[in-house]
């Protein structure tokens, strides 16, 4: 009779288990990884200028397509944050990285004040034909606006019909309008944040930003966006970045496995 059956039964159980958790942690590692390293495709919070600085000579462009008072101007607004954009009608600046076209998401954030009318931010295309868009929003790509307090992303263009979602924020000051859209491209849907994805106020949640596009329209149009812009009748700006999370690498992933393999063939 062998006495020791039933103990080596059980260690052969806790091996199993700590296996099995070993692997879901790895896994899980994996995911995680992926997600942590998000690539920064523009930021810009202005405190490098000081005094009065024309917007137009430090990389900004202005389009008639959106008024024809071009007027961006960063400087100190009083607001106790430091110099920002102050913006008439529509600016952009390009991207310092495009996009790759392998995005899981994208994160716009952006300190938007209103001192007149509504003041919007969001991504453009080059020319103005993301979404073959027209009249005053061609080529604005998705968009979070905020006036008055009210918070509200908006679709683009011909996207559905350019519908939107709002909600109101209470509390809200020129120091501190911080929001965040952020996007999921493998759905095309998109929430909103009173301050930051990771520690602000989830204000709206996937709210649908194809609308009657196809999904793969939808990302077609949305790459096309290679500029992050603004538009206001009057409007302060600042803190503005847009990021993209990169869809898990297969290198990652095939390495992760080859782990895991060897995990096994050890308990083997």
């Amino acid at each position: 009779m062998n006495t020791n059956l039933p103990t080596k039964n059980i260690q052969n159980n806790m091996k199993n288990t700590t296996l099995r958790k070993t692997m879901h942690g790895l896994a899980m590692g994996l995911l995680a990884t992926s997600a942590s390293h998000a690539a920064i495709l523009y930021q810009q919070d202005f405190s490098s200028y000081s005094g009065v600085t024309n917007a137009s000579t430090v990389g900004w462009s202005y389009s008639t397509v959106y008024g024809n008072n071009g007027w961006g101007i960063i400087q100190d607004q009083g607001t106790g944050t430091g110099p920002m954009l102050f913006a008439i009608s529509g600016w952009t600046h390009a991207l310092t990285t495009p996009f790759s076209g392998n995005e899981t998401q994208i994160v716009v954030q952006a300190l938007i004040w209103t001192q007149a009318g509504s003041s919007s931010a969001g991504l453009y295309s080059q020319n103005f034909s993301a979404f073959n868009g027209t009249g005053n929003w061609a080529g604005f790509g998705p968009q979070m606006t905020f006036s008055g307090g009210i918070f509200s992303l908006k679709q683009s263009g011909n996207a559905g019909g350019a519908s939107s979602v709002t909600v109101p924020v209470a509390n809200v000051t020129a120091g501190n309008a911080n929001f965040s859209m952020v996007i999921d491209v493998t759905t095309g849907l998109a929430d909103g944040y009173f301050g930051t994805p990771e520690t602000g106020t989830l204000l709206i949640d996937n709210f649908d930003l194809k609308g009657s596009q196809t999904l793969s329209q939808f990302k077609t149009d949305l790459y096309s966006n290679v500029n992050v812009g603004v538009y206001s009748n009057q409007g302060l700006f600042d803190n503005i970045t847009v990021a993209a999370i990169p869809e898990p690498s297969s290198a990652a992933l095939l390495g992760g496995l080859g782990t895991l393999l060897m995990l096994r063939r050890r308990r083997a």
